[in-house]
C-alpha cells in the first residue's frame, strides 16, 4: 500500500520555496521543496545539479528559460572563472549571456 502523505503536505505554505531572489510555487509537496533546498546548498560546489537558484535578480530574465543543463553549465563556467555564482559583474553578464541567450 502506498505511503499516505500527512495533511501538512497539502498546506500551501509547504509548497513555497523561499530564496534570496523571492519565492517560487512548487505544487509537488515536501519532497520537491527539499530537493530544491538540497541543490541550493550545493551552489558553489561541483555537486550542483542545475535546479536550485543561485543567480542575482539582475540576470533573472536571461536565466528564465534555461534548462538544468544550461544552468549547471553557467554555474560551472562562473566557478571556473573564480566568480561567486550569485554575484554581479560584467564578467558574470558575459558568461550568462553567452550560455543562456538562445532563441526560444
Amino acid at each position: 500500500m502506498p505511503k499516505q502523505l500527512k495533511p501538512e503536505a497539502y498546506k500551501p505554505e509547504n509548497w513555497i520555496i523561499t530564496t534570496d531572489n523571492g519565492g517560487i510555487f512548487v505544487p509537488y509537496g515536501d519532497g520537491t521543496r527539499r530537493f530544491f533546498e538540497l541543490d541550493e546548498s550545493f551552489v558553489g560546489t561541483p555537486d550542483y545539479m542545475g535546479h536550485g537558484y543561485f543567480w542575482s535578480g539582475e540576470y533573472k530574465h536571461d536565466m528564465r528559460g534555461a534548462t538544468p543543463f544550461r544552468t549547471r553549465l553557467v554555474h560551472k563556467k562562473l566557478c571556473m572563472a573564480g566568480l561567486k555564482p550569485g554575484g554581479e559583474s560584467p564578467e558574470h553578464e558575459r558568461i550568462i549571456r553567452r550560455y543562456c541567450n538562445f532563441e526560444m
